[in-house]
């Protein structure tokens, strides 16, 4: 599957409040080099980008995390971040991701990654993603 036929979604929404000092309120985890030398959201932003073009990735988060979010979204137009004013929670968020997604990109297939899980293996996990596309390419 080519990585313009794919959509990318990563939820970035979340405080961070249980790893405080590091995460803060105005700058919660997914904004922070907590593992490397880059921010989480930048990392997986970076890991989706080998699997699905950057102008098919988007990112949800909170409206008053916008300019964090935007400082670390690299080669993802600043127009795909997806903001909730109000957050209600995780199920809200993805539900307001998946259908601006379906309503961008009709019937593609979505990988979605949280923002924050830390990966070693990013080639195997790379190619794990790829081979998860093959298969639903393969399905009726």
């Amino acid at each position: 599957m080519a990585r313009d036929d794919v959509a990318g979604l990563i939820l970035a929404g979340g405080q961070g409040s249980r790893l405080w000092p590091i995460s803060r309120d105005r700058a919660p985890k997914q904004f922070q080099p907590v593992v490397r030398d880059r921010p989480l959201l930048t990392g997986t932003i970076e890991r989706l980008s080998e699997i699905v073009d950057p102008s098919r990735i988007h990112v949800s988060t909170r409206a008053r995390f916008a300019d964090a979010a935007r400082a670390n979204l690299g080669p993802v137009p600043p127009e795909n971040l997806i903001l909730e004013e109000d957050p209600a929670g995780p199920a809200t968020a993805f539900a307001l991701s998946v259908a601006t997604l379906s309503h961008l990109y009709g019937n593609a297939p979505a990988l979605i990654a949280p923002s924050d899980h830390l990966i070693n293996e990013e080639e195997a996990f790379n190619d794990a993603s790829r081979d998860m596309l093959a298969q639903l390419e393969k399905t009726p």
